[in-house]
């Protein structure tokens, strides 16, 4: 665990913290924590999540057929050596 000290708090946003703590029958310092981790949990997925979604929604569109152009015979390599 972890020690996180937060300085210079305004005294009315200390008040409206105790406040708020009070109502739910926590602590300060608990609902601080409940405060951080609810807002936190609420953030946007990590790309790779997003990603993987994505791929799913994709495959169920296209209901597992290749949505890619098939290649030709022939892949370019980028260089011609012949001379």
């Amino acid at each position: 665990m972890h020690t996180l000290t937060i300085r210079r708090v305004p005294d009315q946003l200390h008040h409206s913290l105790k406040m708020r703590a009070a109502a739910h029958g926590r602590s300060a310092e608990a609902e601080v924590r409940e405060i951080l981790q609810s807002t936190l949990a609420k953030q946007q997925p990590h790309w790779l999540d997003q990603l993987r979604q994505a791929g799913l929604e994709l495959e169920k569109i296209t209901q597992g057929k290749a949505w890619l152009p098939s290649r030709s015979k022939r892949p370019f390599t980028g260089a011609d050596f012949s001379e």
